[in-house]
């Protein structure tokens, strides 16, 4: 099985009620074909504040887009956690996701 090492961890800004999709690119290096993909946030005791699942995730190529609702950052301020990973399980991502005030 091969091992993936993620380069760096990523911070992702975003406002209450902020209604835009995230888009990843994952290099060809690890092929997405059949995957399907998992993208959490938690606050620091671990609950989730996001859970998406993979019914709310589409992978297209090479392209993961998270698609979120306005409600899932509304009454969230402050820094927390993401993580984002496909079948296997594999991390594709993580670092911390800031919410702000609009």
């Amino acid at each position: 099985m091969a091992t993936y090492l993620i380069g760096s961890e990523i911070t992702i800004k975003r406002q209450t009620g902020d209604v835009a999709d995230l888009v990843i690119t994952v290099p060809a290096v690890l092929s997405l074909t059949g995957l399907q993909a998992w993208f959490q946030v938690t606050d620091t005791n671990n609950k989730k504040i996001i859970d998406k699942l993979p019914a709310d995730i589409t992978i297209v190529g090479q392209v993961i887009t998270i698609h979120l609702a306005a409600e899932e950052t509304n009454n969230h301020v402050g820094k927390f956690r993401w993580s984002l990973k496909v079948t296997g399980p594999i991390h594709i991502g993580r670092g911390v996701f800031e919410i702000i005030n609009n």
